[in-house]
């Protein structure tokens, strides 16, 4: 059994989602050992096997009831998997190692290999007798409301830093067109929620989407209009903690034997106050503009609440 340490707190049993990797392989159609262990060194939450592993994981599907054969195509040997008449029963413990595994992935991972974990799922459970059973491993919770095709759709654009028009239902203001350049997308594991980040017209700051809330894009320029964001940089003071870790955008500028002196590079003003507010009573010291702004930010809380 192969246990990989993720960190301190979380581990992943790799042998079980390796097995349902290669199973996902074979029901895309013929596949031969080579091609299967090129797929495996691109995953990488996987190691590099041997091929004698690979033989032993089909072994292993075959012992539960899959059959596969071992052909020939264009002279190369290939794996090619054929209708199962048989339908698998997990287990209540073998329902509880795949909730496991889609438990850490959900939490360690990032948000592109989760969605392929749901779709080798996908696939498993077409096996799967038990539609109870099926429903368990199935629910991917938040991930359930996200569209995957438009997902990758964003995606591609953020790679190309296209200008985008999309159609967006804003919990304030209704479905409403937005234009955005697009940076990135991300998985804040705090709130366990997709966001599309980009630049929206006539503001020097990057903004969060919801991508559940994205409803579809309606028109992309390949030339964007939106002038690229200047950065704004911040200082702040913050004691020394051993669980303190810098953020990207953050790097030491001067460092004592209590406290470290922060400088932020700020394209994101509600993130960083965030970022602040988060860091809690280690932060010694900050600018006026930021301890203003977040004192208005609790009013408003508070007024919304009183």
């Amino acid at each position: 059994m192969i246990i990989v340490k993720e960190n301190a707190n979380r581990s992943i049993n790799l042998t079980g989602y390796r097995i349902l990797f290669i199973l996902q392989l074979l029901t895309q159609g013929p596949i031969s050992k080579k091609e299967i262990t090129e797929s495996i060194k691109n995953n990488p939450y996987l190691k590099n096997i041997s091929t004698d592993t690979i033989r032993l994981d089909i072994n292993t599907l075959k012992s539960v009831g899959f059959e596969i054969e071992h052909t020939d195509d264009n002279n190369e040997k290939k794996y090619i998997l054929l209708t199962n008449p048989l339908q698998i029963s997990l287990t209540d413990s073998e329902i509880k190692t795949l909730n496991q595994i889609k438990t850490a992935a959900i939490e360690l991972w990032d948000w592109k290999n989760i969605i392929k974990l749901y779709k080798t799922f996908e696939k498993v459970t077409k096996f799967i007798k038990d539609k109870n059973q099926v429903e368990e491993i199935m629910n991917f919770g938040y991930f359930m409301q996200i569209d995957f095709k438009l997902l990758e759709e964003l995606n591609k654009y953020c790679r190309l830093k296209n200008v985008i028009t999309l159609l967006y239902n804003s919990p304030k203001n209704g479905i409403m067109p937005i234009k955005i350049k697009t940076h990135n997308i991300v998985h804040d594991k705090n709130t366990n929620k997709l966001y599309l980040i980009g630049q929206f017209e006539n503001y020097n700051y990057l903004s969060y989407l919801r991508i559940e809330k994205i409803i579809k894009v309606e028109r992309i320029e390949l030339k964007g209009t939106i002038k690229e964001i200047e950065p704004v940089y911040k200082i702040y003071q913050i004691k020394k903690d051993e669980n303190f870790v810098l953020e990207d955008n953050e790097k030491i500028i001067k460092e004592e034997n209590d406290y470290l002196e922060i400088q932020a590079k700020i394209i994101n003003d509600f993130h960083y106050i965030q970022r602040i507010v988060t860091l809690g009573d280690k932060i010694i010291k900050v600018d006026n503009e930021t301890k203003k702004k977040i004192y208005e930010n609790l009013i408003k809380t508070r007024n919304i609440y009183n």
